[in-house]
């Protein structure tokens, strides 16, 4: 009985002449097939493909109420497939948005696709996606940036404080005498090599640890910085 009234909603799509009309048509055959399969059909996926790109183009036709894309609906319907469709999905809605030049309206998609990227890589743990989680978490705002940084330079500055024991020591730096406190001078010193700012103060690193630990920390920090600011130009520019 259901898969009649599904094979019926896939002739009306068919034939149908405008993108509303097509855009109600599956609507109801993905209803249809959450009833006879419990969201379980592989075939829902390019039901929900369709779905998306016909309520993007219903939208922006303003067809028959159809003024401003539901957001709870869309997550529902993303939610009924698994995370890497979800990704695809979300990825094409992005696209479809772009074409239509409207993706600024609809900044929770991006938002929402980044949370599922992260849910993935959490959810997929090897070295490649624990990189590639930290990366995500450490660009997803400007806030979270600005933590990692501080964490950063936070690892930077206490690297550079004198080490209990000779076995610790990766760097021979020369300090310039800003404070009688040793602590606050290291970090008043470190924060004028972190910034970039010039002045006499050196760091050698003595050993092989030093060396990866320096790189470690510049290439972290430019990657970071120059990742986030590429991400952004993408949502602006594209």
């Amino acid at each position: 009985m259901i898969q009649n009234l599904i094979l019926k909603e896939r002739e009306h799509f068919n034939t149908a002449s405008n993108n509303y009309e097509k855009l109600n048509h599956i609507n109801n055959v993905i209803n249809l097939k959450l009833m006879l399969t419990d969201g379980n059909d592989p075939t829902i996926y390019g039901d929900i493909k369709e779905f998306l790109e016909l309520y993007v183009k219903s939208t922006e036709e303003k067809a028959y109420g159809y003024y401003e894309l539901d957001q709870k609906k869309i997550f529902k319907l993303v939610s009924l497939v698994s995370i890497e469709q979800r990704i695809n999905l979300l990825n094409y809605l992005n696209r479809i948005l772009k074409l239509n030049a409207v993706e600024n309206n609809y900044k929770w998609v991006n938002k929402e696709l980044r949370r599922i990227k992260l849910l993935f890589f959490w959810e997929n743990r090897s070295i490649k996606n624990i990189i590639k989680l930290i990366y995500y978490l450490a660009t997803f705002n400007i806030l979270t940036l600005l933590l990692t940084i501080f964490i950063l330079y936070l690892f930077y500055s206490i690297l550079l404080l004198p080490a209990p024991y000779n076995d610790f020591v990766v760097f021979k730096s020369v300090f310039v005498n800003y404070s009688n406190n040793k602590i606050l001078n290291n970090f008043l010193n470190t924060s004028m090599s972190f910034c970039n700012i010039e002045s006499t103060f050196k760091i050698n690193p003595i050993n092989f640890r030093g060396v990866v630990l320096e790189l470690f920390i510049k290439l972290s920090l430019f990657v970071l910085v120059l990742g986030f600011l590429t991400e952004e130009l993408k949502k602006r520019l594209l």
